[in-house]
Formats: structure tokens, C-alpha cells, sequence
């Protein structure tokens, strides 16, 4: 039975001269360098490994909440982020990054660190990311819905519901937001948040943290961000996307809103369509605003009950008291 030979260290070839010998030793210095900078960072991989391991709590934080999420709902998005240790070994930045991408507020993600304590026993997380505001509700079948300006349908148990503005010191005024009348401070009055609701989709509501899809959402949304930020924007109760492409009616208006103020009369207002290309024949969206922000100055301020409909698809505005 031959006995093994040990493997031989590598030699420079013979007759290369000092030169090629330099060389040589060279390289095989670099190779060395090299795998022990390797050996380092699988190491402190390791290390680090291990103290995630031995925590007992993850500790998650959000950087700069925005100001329009609720204390409450910024401490669920942290816990739901932290869940449990399981997995953790793989690394507490990476893990956290998976569960933040997953969960339906989260829009982008600008990096997340994480900070085991010295005695293993915590692990601080802070999260840096951009947040999905609700901004609309959907009508559907059973329920309402609420989604996101980019469609996404987030958890309606967790949508902020009320708004308290208080006056500070220096003559400013701050707004908290809660997403239950529950909690809301005592002594407070709680006003409610007002979302303009969106009617008529053609596909059902997807899963929670999905995206709205059809183009009716779409439009539904944008009409919604243009109509959120005008003073008669609590008028406006319902944009009407039933007949989207015409689906219903090729000649009645594709886009239609409905304004009203309690039980009072409705008004009928008429959109239509956005257009599609540059050069459209079609009324372009901000002359129609325009449209209708000199009706409702015209009317003080008032627009829903003031006119059976108003027509906006046409150079000049068409209203009807019928």
C-alpha cells in the first residue's frame, strides 16, 4: 500500500532568474493578503451572526416618520418588521429588508442598519424609508377599501381616521393623526379624515398590498390628487369611474364627480376624459379646473347643491339648474 504524499509547496520554476522569482513571491504574497482578508470579513460575518443569535429582543425604529402617520400605526409597522428572531442568523439588516419590502406602508426603502448591543442581549434596527399615504377609499362589493396614490390597497384597520389640531406657542398649529376615535387624547374633540371615495371599478379589489389594477383606478386617483388639495375638496363625495372608455355610454362623460353636503342636493359635475397624447383635441384637466375654481369663487365658496350638473368637457363652462 503506497502511503500518500504530502502536498509539495509550490516552487518558482528553475532558471527564471531573480526577476521571475520576485515575481513569483509576489503573487503568492497577494494570493496570502487576500485570504486572510477573506478569512476577516467571514469572521465578522460570524461575530455578527452570533450576536443576532444570542439577542433575546429586536429592537425596530422607523427614521423619519412622516407627519401624517399616526403614533400608533409607526409602533405596528415596527413591530410587525421585528416579528421574531427567526431567521435572524442570516443577518438582521437583510431579514428587516425583506419584511419592510413586504409590508403594504412601505413604499421605498433607503437602507436599514442594524446595532447588536455589546452584551448580545438587544439588537437595534433603524429602518430609513418613504411611507404610502392613504388617499383614497373604494367602494366595493362589501366594504370599503383604502389605497395609496400609486393604487396600492393598504389595511383598512390600520387607516388613520382622525385628525386634532392644536395651536402651539409661537402661533402654529400642529396636526396629530390617529386611526381610531379610541385614540384620541380625552378632552380633545377628534374630527374625522375626510377621504373622497371612488366608485364604479371594473376589476375586483386585489389582496391587501397589491396594486389596483386598471387604468379607471388610475385615472380615478389622479383626479383624486387634483381635487384633494382645493378648498371645496370635502364638497367632492364620489368620483364616478362607471363609464371609464365609455363602457357604459360612448356619448356620457367617461369621468364624472358628484359633490354634496349631507343629505342636500347633489351636483353632477362632468370631467370626462384626460387626454391621452400631447395635442389632444380634449380639454386639457387644468382648464376645466380652472373652470370650476372660478365657479365655486363665484358661488362663495359653495359648489355642491348649487347646480343640478356642471359640464367641464367644453371650452366654457355648462351648468344646468336641472
Amino acid at each position: 500500500m503506497k502511503r500518500k504524499e504530502k502536498p509539495k509547496t509550490p516552487k518558482p520554476p528553475a532558471g527564471t532568474g531573480l526577476v521571475a522569482r520576485t515575481v513569483f513571491y509576489c503573487v503568492m504574497g497577494v494570493v496570502a493578503v487576500a485570504a486572510l482578508g477573506v478569512g476577516m470579513q467571514v469572521l465578522q460575518t460570524y461575530v455578527h451572526r452570533q450576536d443576532v443569535a444570542r439577542a433575546v429582543e429586536l429592537q425596530v425604529s422607523l427614521a423619519d416618520k412622516p407627519a401624517w402617520m399616526p403614533r400608533v400605526l409607526a409602533d405596528q409597522i415596527a413591530s410587525e418588521l421585528a416579528g421574531n428572531l427567526d431567521g435572524l442568523a442570516g443577518g438582521a439588516s437583510a431579514v428587516i429588508y425583506k419584511r419592510a419590502a413586504r409590508n403594504p406602508w412601505v413604499a421605498t426603502i433607503s437602507h436599514v442598519v442594524a446595532r447588536p448591543s455589546t452584551d448580545g442581549k438587544t439588537c437595534q434596527v433603524e429602518v430609513v424609508a418613504t411611507y404610502r399615504q392613504p388617499k383614497a377609499r373604494v367602494q366595493t362589493e362589501r366594504e370599503y377599501a383604502f389605497v395609496a396614490a400609486d393604487g396600492t390597497r393598504l389595511p383598512p384597520q390600520q387607516v388613520p381616521r382622525y385628525r386634532v389640531a392644536r395651536p402651539l406657542p409661537n402661533g402654529k398649529t400642529q396636526v396629530d393623526y390617529y386611526i381610531g376615535l379610541s385614540d384620541v387624547p380625552p378632552h380633545v374633540e377628534g374630527k374625522p379624515i375626510y377621504y373622497i371615495t371612488i366608485y364604479g371599478c371594473k376589476v375586483a379589489a386585489p389582496a391587501v398590498g397589491e396594486k389596483w389594477p386598471g387604468q379607471d383606478m388610475s385615472d380615478g386617483l389622479r383626479l383624486v390628487e387634483l381635487m384633494e388639495k382645493r378648498s371645496y375638496a370635502d364638497q367632492i363625495t364620489i368620483i364616478d369611474v362607471r363609464n371609464y372608455g365609455g363602457r357604459i355610454d360612448g356619448r356620457a362623460p367617461h369621468l364624472r364627480m358628484w359633490a354634496q353636503v349631507g343629505r342636500g342636493r347633489a351636483t353632477d359635475i362632468r370631467f370626462g376624459q384626460f387626454p391621452r397624447y400631447e395635442g389632444d383635441y380634449l380639454v386639457p384637466p387644468e382648464r376645466k379646473l380652472a373652470q370650476l375654481d372660478e365657479f365655486v369663487r363665484t358661488h362663495a365658496g359653495q359648489l355642491a347643491g348649487t347646480r343640478a350638473y356642471l359640464d367641464l368637457r367644453y371650452d366654457q363652462l355648462h351648468a344646468s339648474l336641472n
